[in-house]
């Protein structure tokens, strides 16, 4: 056990007692004697030998338990909105309505769907640490409401690289009637790194 360093040398100055006569009047050596003064390791019998020869109580040595905070229970979200909130994401791209979602890549140009599939890959990356840890949950209601939340999740990124794509094709449709090859390719490889960078 450990005592309170302070709390053996302020007995033993207030006894008027110099580390080798406390040793001596407590019956332990003098390595023991210097040990508790120093915070060291000792065993329960030395302590209470020491606090015999200083006229003290164990109690009155011992180091004193630091005060816990008790931990405020953080409500772990339930919704994708929630932990998109929770994790800092700066849009919630993945929490939009069903109807709203599935209609946020039509009739935009490549440059518009861009920006709003990086911030879905932003949104991903960092919801992926939970959804990760709660997989190793134990098995239970609040785990299957988790896993359920990360299934979820995953079902909307294959739908946006599905919608993104579908909006690709129609866009390319329209650039190769235009006459404008170039730019019929290239929607389409945005759309297909999309889908790769969607999936890693």
């Amino acid at each position: 056990m450990r005592l309170d360093s302070t709390k053996v040398r302020r007995a033993r100055e207030r006894v008027g007692l110099s580390i080798e006569t406390a040793a001596e009047s407590s019956g332990v050596a003098k390595g023991s004697f210097l040990r508790a003064e120093h915070g060291e390791e000792v065993r329960p019998v030395t302590a209470r030998r020491i606090a015999s020869g200083l006229g003290v109580r164990v109690a009155d040595l011992v180091l004193a338990e630091p005060e816990i905070e008790p931990t405020p229970k953080v409500e772990a979200p339930g919704t994708l909105a929630e932990l998109l909130e929770w994790a800092g994401a700066e849009t919630s791209y993945l929490a939009l309505p069903d109807e709203e979602y599935n209609r946020l890549w039509e009739g935009r140009p490549t440059e518009e769907r861009a920006t709003i599939n990086q911030a879905i890959l932003d949104e991903k990356r960092r919801i992926t640490p939970w959804l990760h840890a709660w997989k190793d949950m134990p098995a239970g209601p609040e785990r299957s409401q988790r896993v359920q939340l990360s299934e979820f999740a995953l079902a909307r990124m294959l739908i946006a690289t599905a919608r993104n794509y579908e909006a690709a094709r129609a866009e390319a449709e329209r650039a190769r009637f235009a006459g404008n090859e170039a730019r019929a390719e290239y929607a389409i490889e945005q759309a297909v790194e999309f889908q790769q960078r969607a999936a890693a």
